[in-house]
């Protein structure tokens, strides 16, 4: 019988564990295109609220991840002739303000495949544009939520509350440009004593910015004002996005320091669930392995520490651990990896293989 004696640092069975955290980014979107007749047809004439409807009266809820489009026939008895594009919110059951990709384009295939199976749904509208119109009806809709505007949006916890629908239950005489652009009173210039429009200054999110701008536009519209166009009341917005940036940002810092932590404190807990995984599976497989079994170690112990009292006197093996099978020796035999503990205090790794032959070689 042969064994041979090699003696490997610990350092070349050194184990890295590593965490990976995958971000992904939404799709680019595509800019809205102008208004034109038959978007506006579907957009205020099939994009609105099921009046009445059991499942599509209740808010839209905050944690909700993708749209849900009600049944053609429910949604062709319910439609009313007009409205607006927030009651889409209740009626596919997400805000409109929180809609990515995937969103527009199941309401696209929604409208789509109504419009086909309810001839009716379609109105005056010829068949053979319903494709078209509908596309136009999707481009109004992501240029009123400031979907694809060139600003990112905010990526938003599930849990973060929806203020949007606060505006539209507010007169428009809360909605001018002068209450807009002195909301702050007499305070310093970026200064926010108080919740403007009653949302908390750290919500002050892209889609409340949004819903301002929507509700303001529309106010000028009911008081047929000169002013009444999406591009002066952009500016109007936008300068005040910009006035109060830094205040804002100040009363969101709490909470994303709060997220900060709650993450790295769900990293770490997934780390040392991994890390038990880990080890009860190395266990497990220590158990199973023929060169982990008591008798199999203590041969191959008593034959290494014979041959290091052999060959080297002072170095004597005390103890061999933790034997899993190698499939560095392709020969014939038994070969076994361990960890060594010697009578020095040293510990390492070895490997010893066992062939069936009377030459014996270190």
């Amino acid at each position: 019988m042969t064994i041979t004696f090699l003696r490997l640092p610990t350092a070349a069975f050194r184990l890295a564990a590593f965490t990976a955290t995958r971000v992904t980014e939404r799709p680019p979107a595509v800019r809205a295109q102008p208004r034109q007749r038959w978007g506006r047809l579907i957009g205020l004439g099939l994009g609105a609220v099921l009046v009445g409807h059991g499942a599509a009266g209740a808010q839209a809820a905050s944690n909700a991840v993708a749209v849900a489009p009600p049944n053609c026939e429910t949604y062709q008895r319910a439609r009313p002739r007009g409205g607006d594009f927030e009651q889409l919110s209740e009626l596919f059951g997400l805000s409109i303000y929180r809609w990515v990709e995937a969103d527009y384009t199941r309401y696209h295939d929604f409208l789509l495949a109504c419009g086909r199976s309810l001839p009716s749904l379609r109105g005056d509208v010829p068949a053979d544009v319903w494709d078209a119109a509908v596309a136009q009806s999707i481009a109004q809709l992501k240029e009123y939520t400031g979907y694809g505007q060139g600003r990112p949006r905010t990526q938003l916890d599930p849990d973060t509350p929806d203020y949007t629908p606060t505006f539209r239950k507010m007169s428009c005489d809360r909605f001018t440009r002068a209450s807009i652009e002195g909301w702050a009173g007499n305070a310093a210039p970026g200064k926010i004593e108080e919740a403007p429009f009653t949302v908390p200054v750290e919500y002050w999110n892209d889609e409340v910015w949004q819903a301002l701008e929507n509700r303001l536009l529309e106010c000028e519209r009911q008081r047929q004002s000169p002013h009444a166009t999406r591009t002066i009341v952009r500016r109007v917005i936008g300068r005040q996005r910009d006035r109060y940036y830094w205040e804002i940002d100040r009363a969101q810092e709490p909470r994303r320091n709060r997220k900060s932590i709650a993450w790295a404190q769900e990293q770490q807990r997934q780390e040392v669930e991994e890390m038990e995984k880990f080890r009860r599976e190395h266990q497990a497989r220590l158990a199973a392995d023929p060169c982990n079994r008591t008798e199999v170690r203590r041969q191959m112990m008593d034959a290494a520490n014979a041959m290091a009292r052999t060959r080297y006197n002072a170095r004597t093996l005390v103890d061999l651990i933790n034997g899993r099978t190698s499939g560095l020796e392709p020969t014939p035999g038994r070969s076994c990896i361990f960890t060594a503990e010697w009578s020095s205090g040293e510990r390492g790794v070895v490997l010893i293989t066992q062939r069936k032959t009377h030459s014996v070689t270190i």
